[in-house]
């Protein structure tokens, strides 16, 4: 006779017992048999309905922003906007905190001129754009005198570059009219004195740097003759001008086109016509101008070698 609990359902159930003792007990081997629940033990053979499903649930995907690693149970909790941000360390909006990229970065808002030596040199900025600015090219001006009678004139500006360091303030030596200048076009000033001469100054609003043009003004009595003919040629020329005409005291200047004279020569005899080498001049556009007592004519020409 072998003694023990027959009862196969209970912890101590002993298989070689023939005879039950009433010793049969249902707690030391009773826990969550539920291999899916947060406490499931793997020892329990009787389930005592103990099993829980909240205390190891938790987000369970690696690329979100609440991911738990102690989780076993996914619970749809996981969020991927808490930690989202720029990630890229180069971007002006980058997020030390962020461990999700969400495509937001930008390049543009702390972009500017990062050399301390330029003109436009920016605190702020840390990604070079490529616009620093070292010198600044003034726009390109050319003047025209209209209107000329014995008390006043007026000047036509004719602006054909923008030049780097827009936008300028233009000043004038004879009054204290002041003009911006941002974009390329034609402006006239009325009401310089005969007589004197008047020099433009062009400012940068921005940088303060200036420039001063060459003076222009007006001689009653000095006009422009379209009655006496001259021919200039070739036109673009290349190394190489020619004008023909009744030449004889006369001066020949090559103006670019700020009004600076280039290139200057004198014809004190009589000639029909007279070659200019201009080998030196760059390429560009000039005004030929051909001044004799009493008149002046003027040729647009295009250096090109």
């Amino acid at each position: 006779i072998v003694t023990g609990c027959t009862d196969e359902t209970a912890c101590n159930y002993n298989a070689e017992a023939n005879t039950d003792d009433g010793s049969c007990e249902f707690t030391s081997c009773a826990g969550c048999t539920d291999a899916t629940a947060c406490n499931y033990d793997t020892t329990a053979t009787i389930d005592d309905g103990s099993c829980e499903f909240d205390s190891c649930a938790g987000c369970t995907d690696v690329e979100a922003c609440n991911y738990d690693e102690s989780a076993t149970l996914g619970d749809d909790s996981c969020e991927y906007e808490s930690c989202a941000g720029c990630t890229d360390v180069l971007a002006c909006n980058y997020d030390e905190t962020a461990t999700l990229d969400d495509d937001s970065c930008e390049f543009d808002s702390c972009a500017g001129c990062t050399d301390i030596e330029a003109l436009n040199f920016d605190s702020e900025a840390t990604i070079d754009d490529g616009s620093c600015i070292y010198e600044c090219a003034f726009p390109v001006i050319t003047f025209d005198v209209v209107d000329c009678d014995e008390s006043t004139y007026s000047i036509v500006l004719n602006v054909n570059e923008i030049g780097t360091c827009a936008p300028y303030m233009i000043t004038n030596s004879q009054s204290q009219q002041e003009m911006m200048i941002t974009d390329l076009g034609t402006m006239q000033i009325d009401g310089f004195e005969t007589g004197l001469d008047v020099v433009f100054t062009c400012t940068s609003v921005e940088f303060d740097e200036n420039e001063s043009y060459p003076s222009i003004g007006c001689i009653v009595g000095v006009e422009e003759n379209d009655e006496v003919s001259f021919n200039v040629f070739p036109n673009p020329a290349q190394n190489e001008l020619t004008i023909e005409g009744q030449l004889s005291n006369a001066k020949i200047q090559l103006l670019d086109m700020r009004g600076r004279v280039v290139f200057e020569q004198f014809v004190s005899e009589e000639r029909r016509s007279v070659e200019l080498n201009i080998d030196a001049i760059a390429n560009g556009f000039y005004v030929v101008r051909i001044l004799q007592v009493g008149h002046v004519q003027n040729h647009r020409i295009q250096v090109q070698h």
